[in-house]
C-alpha cells in the first residue's frame, strides 16, 4: 500500500552477507547478486538501520551451468570483439597493443573473456607477457551491465607480420536458454625495421644505446655490466647489477630492464635511481623515455631536497647569522639611525636557518615513505582474495600507505587506492 506523504521513508538497508553469493547495491533498496556454486543458496533477512523489516529470507536454487560454458562462465547476452588499441604504423622496439572487449548485460564481473593468443613472422608463437584485465561495469537492476575484457602489450623485436587470435566465446542467454557464439577473425599487425643502433622496447630513441655506450667506458661494476650488455648478454649484465644499490648501477638496470620489454620494472629502477640522484646524467631523459614507451607512470617523487643538502644549507645559514649579530655589537649604525643594518640581516638568517632545519626534517620524513610501481595485473578492494578485485594499475606508481607480510596499500596521486599482493608490486 502506498504509504502517506509524512510517512518517513524507508532507509537503505545494509548489505546482506550469505555463503556462496556475490552481492553489490544496485541503487535504493536494490542489489544484484551473483550465486558463486550450484545448488541452494540462502538469502538472509535484510532489516533496515531503522529496525523494519525490508525483506523476507528465502531459499534460492542455483543450476548447473552447460558444459559449453564451463569456460567462459558467461550468462547475459553479450557482444565480443577482438581489436588492436591504437592506430598508425608500429616499428619494432614500439609497443604493440590487443584488446578482447565483452560488452552486454549479465554476470560481468565474473566471466571469463578469452585468452589472445600471439603469432610472429613465420607463424611461429611469440612468448608475449600476460594479458591484464580492463573494465567497465556498472550495478543495474538485476544485473551488471557495461564491458570486460583483457588488454595484452607486447613489444615485437622483430619486423614482420604478427597476429592476435582468440578462442570463440560462448555465453548463455538466460531469457530464452540459447546459446551464443561469438567468433573474432585474426587481427594482423605489419610491425616495420626499427632504425639502426636501437635496443628494442624504447619506441626507436637513441638514447639508451648512448648511455650504455657512456657507461661501458666506466670502471666498476656499471661499466663492466655495460659492456655485457652492448656485446648481447642483458641477462648477464643485470645479475651483475642485482642487489646493487648505487644510482648509477641503478639507472643502468633500469635501462637494461627497458631493453627487455619490461616497463613496471625499469620504472621501480629508474625511481630508485632518481631518489638518490635526483641530477643524475641522462636519468630525465631516461624517465620519460620510459613513461612514454610503456605507458607506465607517471611516477610519485620526492618534493624536497635530500636532507644532507637542506642540512647544509641551514648551517651556512646559522653561521652567517652568527656571524653577522657578532658584526653588529660593534658601534657603527645605518644611515636611519635605527636598529644596525648587520643584525637586521643577521636576524634575517637566523629565521632563514630556522626555516631550513624544518625542511629538512620534512625531507628526512619524506625519504621515509615507501614508493611502489604495480607489476601485477590483479588489485584487491580488501586485504583478501575472497573480496572484490579492484580494476587493474598495471604500471601505475602510488605511496605505500600500509605494508603486511601479504598485501600492500597503495595510495594513487588521482586519489584511488587498492591492495596489492605483496609480489605484486616493485618499492623504490
Amino acid at each position: 500500500a502506498p504509504r502517506s506523504p509524512d510517512a518517513p521513508a524507508l532507509s537503505v538497508p545494509a548489505l546482506p552477507a550469505s555463503p556462496g553469493l556475490s552481492l553489490e547495491p544496485a541503487g535504493g533498496l536494490s542489489f544484484v547478486g551473483i550465486p558463486l556454486a550450484e545448488g541452494s543458496v540462502f538469502l538472509p533477512a535484510v532489516p533496515s538501520p531503522d529496525g523494519r523489516a525490508a525483506s523476507e529470507a528465502r531459499q534460492v536454487r542455483s543450476l548447473p551451468a552447460p558444459r559449453e560454458i564451463a569456460g567462459s562462465r558467461a550468462v547475459g547476452v553479450f557482444t565480443a570483439r577482438l581489436i588492436r588499441a591504437g592506430a598508425g604504423p608500429v616499428r619494432a622496439g614500439e609497443t604493440l597493443t590487443f584488446r578482447v572487449e565483452v560488452r552486454g548485460t549479465g554476470n560481468l564481473p565474473v566471466l571469463e573473456p578469452p585468452e589472445i593468443r600471439i603469432r610472429g613472422p613465420g607463424a611461429g608463437s611469440v612468448r608475449a607477457p600476460a594479458a591484464f584485465p580492463v573494465a567497465e561495469v556498472r550495478a543495474v537492476s538485476g544485473a551488471y551491465a557495461g564491458m570486460t575484457g583483457r588488454e595484452l602489450r607486447l613489444v615485437p623485436g622483430i619486423p614482420g607480420v604478427y597476429t592476435a587470435e582468440a578462442s570463440p566465446f560462448v555465453f548463455l542467454d538466460p531469457g530464452t536458454g540459447a546459446l551464443g557464439i561469438v567468433s573474432f577473425p585474426p587481427v594482423r599487425v605489419l610491425v616495420d625495421t626499427a632504425p639502426p643502433d636501437v635496443l628494442p622496447g624504447t619506441g626507436g630513441h637513441p638514447l639508451p644505446e648512448a648511455l650504455l655506450a657512456a657507461y661501458a667506458g666506466r670502471p666498476g661494476v656499471p661499466g663492466a655490466a655495460a659492456s655485457l650488455a652492448r656485446e648481447g648478454k642483458p641477462e648477464a649484465a643485470l645479475a651483475l647489477l642485482e642487489g646493487r644499490s648505487e644510482p648509477e648501477a641503478l639507472h643502468l638496470a633500469g635501462i637494461l630492464f627497458m631493453s627487455e620489454g619490461q616497463g613496471a620494472r625499469a620504472l621501480a629502477a629508474l625511481g630508485a635511481a632518481e631518489r638518490r640522484s635526483l641530477w643524475l646524467p641522462g636519468l630525465a631523459e631516461s624517465l620519460a623515455l620510459c613513461e612514454k614507451a610503456f605507458g607506465v607512470g607517471p611516477r610519485v617523487r620526492d618534493r624536497l631536497p635530500r636532507p644532507r643538502i637542506l642540512g647544509s644549507v641551514s648551517i651556512v645559514l646559522l653561521a652567517g647569522s652568527l656571524i653577522l649579530l657578532g658584526i653588529a655589537r660593534f658601534p657603527a649604525r645605518d644611515r636611519a639611525g635605527g636598529m644596525r643594518f648587520p643584525a637586521r640581516a643577521g636576524w634575517t638568517l637566523m629565521a632563514a636557518a630556522g626555516l631550513a632545519l624544518l625542511l629538512t626534517a620534512a625531507s628526512a620524513l619524506e625519504r621515509r615513505t615507501g614508493y611502489a610501481v604495480v607489476a601485477g595485473t590483479e588489485a584487491w578492494s580488501v586485504p583478501s582474495e575472497s573480496g572484490t578485485r579492484a580494476e587493474s594499475f598495471l604500471g601505475r606508481s602510488g605511496v605505500l600507505a600500509t605494508v603486511t607480510p601479504d598485501w600492500a596499500l597503495l595510495r594513487f596521486p588521482d586519489g584511488r587506492s587498492a591492495w596489492f599482493r605483496s609480489g605484486d608490486y616493485l618499492r623504490y
